[in-house]
């Protein structure tokens, strides 16, 4: 497996930004589904069934909060590795054509987490963060045009991924 190579480099972060919001939302979610059956109980109007789907709603956004605010990037002397929560990807080195940092503006992606957008032309496939700049690699062979991640040291990335 890639994690069994010598890192070469590596970088893990939470973004902190992406945490306190999705934190929020995520925590509020979560008493609504806690609050509601206990201060109006199950009635009529407030069935069992809708109770169960709130706190089934408010475990998946725990979940999603806890997984999507972790950003792992590792680079070896054959693969470049970023996991971003449960998703991943792998470039074997070959497969790097380019590496640039990113000067577009992160709603431009529609906000943070895994995103597709297009830009210039060209299809972008993100992992993106709040308040982190990113790196663009354009990638030979793959669906997208170009992948960008959101990483706190984006010149370091560009250079070891250049290297």
């Amino acid at each position: 497996m890639e994690y069994d190579e010598y890192a070469i480099y590596e970088e893990k972060f939470v973004s902190k930004a992406t945490l306190l919001l999705s934190g929020t939302i995520s925590a509020l979610v979560f008493a609504m589904a806690i609050i509601v059956p206990l201060t109006q109980g199950i009635t009529e109007e407030n069935p069992l069934w809708s109770v169960i789907l709130l706190g089934a709603i408010a475990a998946l956004l725990v979940f999603l909060t806890a997984s999507f605010t972790h950003i792992r990037i590792m680079i070896t002397a054959k693969n470049r590795i970023v996991k971003y929560g449960v998703a991943k990807k792998v470039f074997a080195r070959e497969n790097i054509m380019d590496v640039y940092r990113d000067e577009t503006g992160a709603m431009r992606y529609g906000g943070w987490g895994i995103r597709m957008a297009k830009v210039n032309g060209k299809r972008r496939y993100a992992y993106s963060t709040l308040g982190e700049r990113r790196v663009v690699v354009t990638v030979k062979g793959w669906k997208y045009d170009e992948f960008v991640f959101s990483t706190k040291k984006p010149d370091d990335g560009v250079m070891v991924l250049k290297g």
